[in-house]
């Protein structure tokens, strides 16, 4: 037999290798399929990555602007914790206190956080007032304290405000109303005791003049003595309760000093000496009024010392138009911490002062448009008491004498 394939083999293999090609472009045609489709899903995750992109870059930019909103609001609230006019302190469960600000360590001295607020009271001898609203330190200080509870954290926020200037003020004014009511009833007494008083004066007088045996003489001078004490006492009280009591008389610096030497007793105007170098000095004012200041700042000086000397000085200082009275004593001086209170009504140093003496002498100078004070001096030199009223112009005074002059001149009506 023949080895050849037989025509109907060979006609089989040709259909078979012309079948071949359309299912390799099947094939193909569905590659290219399935490679478009995985192009456009490509393409389609492509975008949605960017959308994502997009929408991850706008959320983070979100949440940067978000976090420095944040911080911004952080700051301000740190800023206004740091500017609040007191102690801002955070406690948590335990009382300990967690954060402050910079007030609370002013207030201290310290950083506190850390530490309970029970031992910080305990150091500070820190006592409870006004329903626990209030807290007295041992130095003297008083704070205020507001607490609140912090919802959800079992602690609380406290702020504590420094009161003692407002308190002090507080006294300060009740003391005022308690010294204006002393003042009226004061007043009224002074009035009705005037003309008794007045009186017993003009009969101790009379007995003085009579003659006396033994030491009957001394003792009518010790009652007369006494008694006009007692008025000067009472025209004090009078002159304080009446208040401002300026004028515009023109009145001689001379005479004003001569007036108050004139106003005291022999023996302690033997102790003055007047130091009055201006010539031709005024000032505007109430003759009595100045005169009675000065008596009492030379009686407050004498009595410093019962031997020594006193200096009254008169002088004039140009750049401020002022003419300045100084009362010098040899006294041990003023303790510096009372020169401010040494012009309050009834505050006085001596067993028998009234405290009115120099108070008067402040409200005499105020009501002239003037001051009082304590000067300056080296420790052991004595005090220096001082008031100073505004020197009157040259012209002023001119007019006003010449119109004085005038009215003396004009002959009464009728």
């Amino acid at each position: 037999m023949s080895a050849n394939p037989s025509p109907i083999d060979g006609n089989t293999s040709l259909v078979e290798s012309r079948r071949t090609p359309p299912e390799l472009a099947a094939a193909f045609v569905a590659f290219t399929e399935t490679s478009a489709r995985l192009e456009r899903s490509y393409g389609q995750l492509q975008q949605r990555v960017g959308v994502l992109g997009e929408q991850l870059t706008k959320a983070r930019s979100d949440r940067l602007a978000q976090l420095a909103k944040t911080e911004r609001l952080a700051n301000r609230l740190s800023g206004l914790l740091a500017a609040l006019p007191g102690a801002v302190l955070v406690l948590d469960a335990t009382n300990q206190v967690q954060e402050h600000n910079d007030g609370a360590r002013e207030l201290f001295g310290a950083d506190i956080a850390g530490q309970r607020w029970d031992d910080i009271l305990a150091t500070l001898a820190a006592t409870s007032e006004d329903g626990g609203g209030e807290l007295a330190l041992a130095d003297g200080r008083r704070l205020s304290v507001s607490v609140r509870p912090l919802s959800g954290e079992g602690g609380m926020i406290m702020l504590l405000t420094d009161v003692t200037e407002t308190r002090e003020l507080q006294a300060l004014v009740e003391r005022q109303e308690r010294l204006s009511a002393m003042g009226e009833m004061m007043a009224r007494l002074a009035h009705q005791a005037r003309t008794p008083l007045a009186t017993a004066i003009l009969y101790a007088s009379q007995l003085r003049r009579t003659p006396m045996q033994g030491n009957a003489a001394v003792f009518t001078q010790r009652v007369i003595t006494r008694l006009k004490h007692l008025e000067n006492m009472i025209e004090d009280m009078l002159c304080f309760a009446r208040g401002n009591q300026g004028g515009s008389t023109p009145l001689a610096v001379d005479a004003l000093t001569s007036g108050a030497l004139a106003s005291l007793p022999a023996e302690r105007a033997a102790r003055v000496r007047v130091n009055t170098p201006i010539e031709s000095a005024y000032v505007l004012g109430n003759r009595r009024a100045l005169c009675g200041a000065l008596s009492n700042l030379l009686e407050n000086a004498l009595a410093m010392d019962e031997l020594a000397a006193v200096t009254l000085d008169a002088s004039i200082d140009e750049r401020a138009g002022q003419v300045r009275f100084t009362v010098t004593d040899q006294g041990p001086g003023i303790d510096p911490a009372l020169r401010q209170r040494v012009f309050e009504p009834f505050f006085t140093t001596r067993n028998n002062g009234t405290g009115l003496g120099l108070a008067v002498v402040r409200s005499v100078a105020e009501g002239h448009g003037g001051r009082a004070f304590v000067e300056d001096s080296p420790p052991g030199a004595g005090a220096r008491l001082v008031v100073e009223v505004p020197h009157a112009r040259a012209e002023a005074v001119a007019r006003l004498l010449a119109a004085q002059s005038t009215a003396e001149e004009m002959p009464d009506a009728g």
